[in-house]
């Protein structure tokens, strides 16, 4: 019942926080370095990979991702190929911050019929998204939707038992900095192992929902390009949910530090 209850709602607020357990005993806490600046993450325009632990945990995916297109604005509905497969979203973003690609639409006109780049102006990014299924990790086709690319945000969706096998997957494809979203029951309990200052992550330290982890991974989709900081980003993620209560820990929130410190 609490998946399919958030999946189906705006405003997320079911879950069960829990407390940071303290450093394991004979282990002393290692130096805190923040995470790296929000800037370096906001540019989505390699694209978002998402890998699941199986068929499953796919199926999942796109089913909540489907229903929640449904309710987005027109020029925020996500594109789907005649498979059914997720191709791309298309988000807010800070102009300042992009790539030197083609999946940037500046809407501003400086007279010339040139695009221009003013401060503070947000413009729409488009945004490649890749469900990767890992147990077809070898097939042909599943590579060449990957193809070469290295991404700036990777999510995993699956059990707490399926993180570390998926984390290994997710290694090779990540940028220099890649924001790592854990969508297993208590995934916040690999971040003293994984913590990177340019690897920041967001976990549960709970029971990880389906319906939950998706509205993570598209909330910060959604945010993360115009966001001024890590805090600007957590305050905007708990707009429509209570994160404390649904035990999410964010580079941004109360907890972070503590557990990356263990």
């Amino acid at each position: 019942m609490r998946g399919a209850a958030a999946a189906a709602v705006g405003a997320v607020v079911l879950g069960e926080g829990c407390a940071v357990e303290p450093t394991p005993e004979g282990r002393e806490e290692r130096e805190y370095v923040e995470p790296a600046g929000i800037e370096n993450f906001r540019d989505l325009s390699g694209g978002v990979l998402v890998i699941t632990a199986n068929e499953a945990e796919e199926i999942g995916v796109m089913r909540t991702l489907k229903a929640r297109s449904e309710g987005r604005p027109e020029d925020k509905k996500f594109q789907f190929d005649e498979r059914g497969v997720l191709n791309r979203a298309i988000v807010s973003a800070n102009p300042m911050d992009r790539g030197q690609d083609e999946s940037w639409n500046l809407p501003v006109d400086d007279g010339q019929g040139e695009g221009q780049l003013i401060e503070g102006m947000e413009e729409n990014q488009r945004v490649p998204i890749v469900i990767a299924n890992s147990e077809d990790w070898g097939n042909e086709d599943l590579q060449k939707r990957i193809g070469d690319e290295h991404f700036t945000m990777i999510q995993l969706r699956g059990h707490e038992s399926d993180m570390a096998r998926l984390y290994e997957l997710a290694k090779d494809k990540m940028n220099e900095h890649t924001i790592l979203l854990l969508g297993g029951c208590h995934g916040a309990q690999m971040i003293p192992e994984l913590y990177d200052s340019k690897q920041p992550i967001i976990a549960d330290t709970g029971t990880g929902e389906t319906g939950v982890n998706t509205y993570i991974l598209l909330r910060v989709i959604d945010e993360i390009g115009t966001s001024e900081n890590w805090e600007d980003l957590h305050v905007r993620l708990e707009t429509y949910a209570d994160l404390g209560t649904l035990g999410i820990v964010d580079p941004g929130g109360p907890g972070y530090e503590q557990l990356a410190k263990r």
